[in-house]
């Protein structure tokens, strides 16, 4: 059935309506879609509750009961209140069916709709295009109504809007019980518009019997279709809107402070230092002299780590050998005339707090690593569920990479919310998912040695040296002078000092932004106790030799360092548009609280 019902409301009806609309709030049409619906429905929508809208909706329903053709025709029984839609600027409602349920919004009512009908009001030599075009049995409808007139369809017919610039009021139909025995059956009312050849195949020849077999392929086929789409639309996207909702602000917390921890070598406190003199540099054993008499007496030199470039000071780091780990202080010397420039404490100030609040929750100790592992676990669902439901369907691949031109409110939150997200969640699922590999080291390498991946961490994997019993150990110039006799073509980078007599040299060799060399000296044996170089790692074990530079943005040069310096500000921004939208959510809620089911009647009743 398609029924045209001319002159629903007269001119001087279809001028107020106008005039009213020009004046009325408009949001975008996804606000009152399903979770199916929404992803071809592209639209702006008058909201439900707005003044505007009841006052044109009573004045419609009005003009219903008086209209002999549209009783006679669909036998009512209620109406649900009118939906004023615009397209403007190609917008379109893709191919969809309106959905049998419908809740009124803040009630407990759920009604049934049989027939669906718009009602046009904007000429047809107002706009291009704009038509209103329904899928039967006989073929593709192509509707443009003059203003005014309405059209009657079953509600379980396939529609689609194209784009044009036009102004419609759409209505949802319950049949009274005179029209029980013309309802089409139920699987066919609940057909998918995801393109279900049912309902979308077009017929030329007489109707073919299908095998048994035929027909339950195709029915399990189109279970597995809905099964999918209920997922996609119901299970994930609450998974997704409860974890980022709920665990927003200590994620965007950790976001910022990743942000900020990427430019920690400029924003430490030796950066303000003078730079070095000019001339050759002293020796290694000559700088770690220099620099205990600005350290605690009682701190060990443990680490060095070496000039690169002509005016780089070198640094030093004494460590309490009562204390272990991360701590003690860094002097920070002139390597060409042993001048001491300043002394830093690592463990403390600004940066060390937002070093302990993006990775242990705000504990000074490691206790708190495992809660900001599961947060970045958190970071990697919402990412894969994120780009799961806003992965764009056959020809909407534009839509979803960038902001549509007039998009405001609700529209804009969630165009941007989706592009975003489209672009960096990739970006943000690695640079999430390096940082829970850091957080459960053990764990994941505990999966990958029975994969025959090798633990390549150097300070947990390094080699023991067996100490010789009346030798005298090489000294750091020497140990530094087998590294560079291994490895000739590659500068030093950093020197880690043995704490204790079975612990070797551990030489870093390489570039600033790639995998370093590892050179282990056997200071007892003065040799090499091990080589790692990264063109001997297998795939899977420069993956992970690569996490740390992954996570920090220190490898792979200035680009990746912008990159992940971008994915720590994405929670932040994600957060403040995601409940940006839910507020308007509810703000349109709350509009339509009063909205009812309107009973129409034969005329003269």
């Amino acid at each position: 059935m398609l029924l045209q019902i001319p002159k629903v409301l007269d001119a001087g009806q279809v001028a107020r309506c106008r005039q009213a609309l020009e004046r009325a709030e408009w949001v975008d049409g996804r606000a009152t879609a399903g979770h199916q619906s929404e992803h071809v429905k592209h639209n702006m929508q008058v909201p439900e509750g707005h003044p505007v809208a009841r006052e044109l909706g009573d004045m419609i329903l009005a003009a219903l009961e008086r209209n002999a053709l549209f009783i006679t025709a669909a036998l009512p029984l209620k109406v649900y209140p009118p939906l004023f839609n615009r397209y403007q600027g190609g917008e379109t409602y893709g191919t969809h069916i309106d959905g049998a349920i419908r809740e009124v919004m803040r009630s407990r009512y759920r009604v049934r709709t049989d027939l669906s009908a718009t009602l046009f009001l904007t000429s047809p030599e107002e706009y291009d295009g704009g038509e209103l075009m329904i899928e039967g049995t006989d073929g593709l409808r192509r509707v443009k109504l003059p203003a005014g007139d309405m059209v009657l369809y079953p509600r379980n017919q396939p529609a689609s809007g194209h784009a044009g610039d036009a102004r419609r009021a759409r209505l949802l139909v319950l049949l009274a019980a005179e029209h029980g025995a013309q309802q089409r059956a139920t699987d066919d009312a609940a057909r998918s518009r995801y393109r279900d050849p049912t309902t979308q195949s077009r017929r030329t020849g007489p109707a073919r019997a299908r095998p048994v077999d035929g027909a339950l392929s195709q029915s399990f086929t189109s279970l597995v279709r809905h099964m999918s789409i209920a997922w996609r639309a119901t299970v994930l996207r609450r998974l997704h809107l409860i974890l980022g909702g709920v665990l927003s602000l200590p994620l965007a917390i950790i976001g910022l402070t990743g942000s900020v921890l990427i430019f920690e070598p400029q924003l430490q406190p030796g950066s303000v230092f003078a730079s070095a003199s000019v001339g050759p540099a002293q020796s290694y054993a000559a700088m770690v002299d220099a620099a205990r008499a600005a350290a605690p007496k009682d701190f060990t030199p443990s680490a060095i780590f070496a000039p690169v470039v002509p005016g780089d000071l070198a640094q030093i780091r004494f460590s309490d050998p009562r204390r272990p780990g991360p701590g003690g202080v860094e002097v920070y010397l002139d390597p060409s005339i042993l001048a001491v420039r300043g002394v830093v404490k690592p463990g403390e100030g600004w940066l060390r707090e937002i070093f302990f609040l993006h990775a242990n929750a705000g504990m000074r100790d490691r206790n708190g690593r495992e809660i900001g592992g599961w947060l970045g676990v958190v970071m990697c669902v919402l990412a894969i569920t994120g780009i799961v439901m806003q992965f764009p369907t056959r020809g909407r691949w534009r839509q979803a990479m960038v902001v549509q031109r007039g998009a405001q409110g609700y529209r804009l939150l969630r165009q941007l919310h989706g592009m975003i997200g489209f672009w960096f969640w990739l970006m943000l699922l690695m640079v999430s998912f390096s940082g829970v590999w850091l957080s459960f080291p053990q764990t994941f390498n505990a999966l990958t040695a029975n994969a025959g991946v090798r633990d390549l961490r150097p300070g947990v994997a390094a080699p023991k040296v067996t100490p010789v019993e009346g030798v005298i150990p090489v000294d750091i110039d020497g140990a530094v002078a087998l590294a560079h006799a291994a490895r000739p073509d590659l500068s030093l980078r950093t020197i880690g000092l043995p704490q204790r007599a079975d612990q070797p040299y551990r030489m870093t060799l390489g570039e600033a932004h790639a995998l370093p060399v590892i050179v282990f000296v056997d200071p007892w044996r003065r040799n090499i106790a091990d080589l790692r170089d990264p063109h001997d790692y297998s795939l899977a074990e420069r993956i992970v030799a690569s996490m740390h530079a992954l996570h920090d943005g220190s490898g792979f040069g200035w680009g990746w360092r912008v990159l992940v310096f971008i994915s720590g500000l994405l929670p932040a921004l994600f957060a403040t548009s995601g409940i940006a939208m839910w507020l308007t959510k509810r703000r349109l809620d709350r509009a339509t609280r009063h909205v009812q089911l309107t009973p129409i009647g034969a005329p003269g009743e």
